[in-house]
Formats: structure tokens, sequence, C-alpha cells
């Protein structure tokens, strides 16, 4: 009888190890086949991230979306107009933007001649973004406001940043925006559309508030700003804003930690379920 009992023991603790190594094998596998799906891996690498356009045309500016006012970025670079959130965007400046500071008097803010810069053109160059502004929204052009002024604030950068008109020798560039002097306000009128040079003297992340003050008819101004984001260089790293930088493939492995550790520890539980179970019917 005591052999049949110790017998019966090892079958039900054989069928508990067995039970447990196959709930491991299927938590590892479904691990490794999740790490090595594309579609996986495309979730871990892009979701939280704001779409990086590198090339094609772009505006920005105000825009009026069932009574509110906002800051929009008029993205053509798919060959669709789409409006979106500058939260959702940045801007990739790639080296293909490396432009020399030319001679003359009148470009010296940008840096001693022949030094390098990387420039957003005032008029479209394969491989650049092409960034403007505009006013030109349909919904301010449906209620156009009695008067529109625009200005970059809060720029932040390892560099400086100059936004300029340049009129191609016939008078000198003439500043728009610029990180070393103080805020500018730029009057512009509704269905305007504007091209300019931005030049950033230094690779890195740079932020900007985009501001507009709206001045609609028969009332009083209103003022909307937008954070606007460049990776200036090829090799500036695209960081996640939704949470403070972290990208978001970090915080997926995390997780993705924790899972496996939650998934051996419940095979650890159901073999020490297992061997309690033998001792108390020893």
């Amino acid at each position: 009888m005591k052999s049949r009992s110790n017998a019966a023991r090892r079958g039900v603790d054989g069928s508990c190890r067995r039970h447990a190594g196959r709930l491991l094998a299927v938590f590892v596998a479904a691990m490794l086949g999740f790490l090595g799906c594309p579609a996986g891996m495309a979730f871990a690498e892009e979701a939280g991230r704001p779409i990086e356009i590198r090339d094609g045309h772009l505006d920005i500016g105000p825009a009026l979306d069932n009574g509110h006012w906002n800051i929009r970025i008029k993205d053509d670079s798919s060959g669709t107009a789409t409006w979106r959130d500058p939260g959702d965007v940045v801007l990739r400046v790639s080296d293909a933007a490396k432009s020399a500071v030319p001679a003359g008097a009148g470009y010296d803010f940008l840096g001693a001649a022949g030094s390098t810069v990387y420039l957003v053109p005032q008029t479209q160059t394969p491989g650049v973004v092409w960034v403007g502004w505009n006013t030109r929204h349909p919904g301010l052009l449906a209620q156009p406001p009695a008067s529109i002024s625009l200005s970059l604030k809060e720029i932040e950068g390892p560099g400086a940043l100059h936004v300029f008109l340049d009129y191609g020798g016939f008078r000198p560039p003439e500043a728009v925006w610029d990180s070393t002097g103080p805020p500018a306000e730029l009057p512009v009128a509704p269905n305007v559309h504007t091209h300019a040079n931005w030049a950033f003297s230094a690779p890195g992340e740079y932020r900007t508030s985009f501001t507009a003050k709206i001045t609609p008819k028969g009332a009083a101004p209103i003022t909307v700003s937008s954070e606007v984001r460049f990776l200036v260089g090829d090799a500036t790293p695209a960081a996640n804003s939704a949470d403070g930088g972290r990208p978001a493939m970090t915080w997926w492995l995390v997780g993705v930690g924790i899972a496996a550790v939650a998934g051996a520890g419940a095979a650890m539980a159901c073999m020490r379920t297992c061997r309690s179970g033998k001792v108390t019917g020893s």
C-alpha cells in the first residue's frame, strides 16, 4: 500500500512539474515570437512617438477649428495636405542642409564666412525639409480676423537659430526671428504664405514656442502657442515627447521585463505548490 501511495505521489509530482514546465515554455515562446514579430517591433518603435518629417513642404500657422484657435502644421510632404498638431510632429533637418556661411558683412550674424550652418532654405531643396508659415487654414479664411502676428519664443537648443529673409544681393538679409535677441512679432494678413531661411548653428535638438496673436473682428485678442521641435543633423536621436524624452522602446522593454519576471514567478509558484503538496501528503 505504501509503495502504491509513493508511486501516486510521484505521479502527481511529475504531472505538476510537467505543467509548470509547459507554462514556462509557452510563455518564453510567446515572448520570443512577439520580439521577432515585425508588427510587434513596429509598435515598440513607433508607439507614442511623433511623426518625423525630413523632406517636403510644411507651413506653420494659426488655425480655427470648431470655434477654437490653435497652432497647426500644414503637411504637404506626402502629397496630400494634412493639418497636424505640432505635438504630433518633429522636423528633421538632415545633413543635406549643411551650408557654408556666405562672405559679406550682411551675413556675419550667422558666423564667420565659410563656417557651417544647417540651413532650411527659403527656396525648396531636395532632401531638405521646407518650412514656412501661412494664414490659410480653411477655418481662418472662413472667419478672417482683424489682425494676426506671429512670433517664435522660448527657443532652446545647442546653438543659435536665425530665421531670415534673403533678397539675393538686392538688399541685406532681413531678420524675422532670432534666438540671440528678444522675441519679435511679425504682422501677417489672412491668406498669406511665406518661406524664409532657418539657420541652425549646431546639430542637436531645438524646441521653440510658435505663437500667434489673433484679434478677431469685434473681439478681444487671443494668443495661442505650440511647441515646434527640430532635430538638426542625421545623428541627432529622435526622443519621445510624450514621456519627457525617453524613447518608447525603453518603456516597452521595461514592460516586457516585468512580464517575463511575472511569468517565471508563476511557473516557480506552481513548482512550489507541487512540492508543498508532496510534503503535506507524505
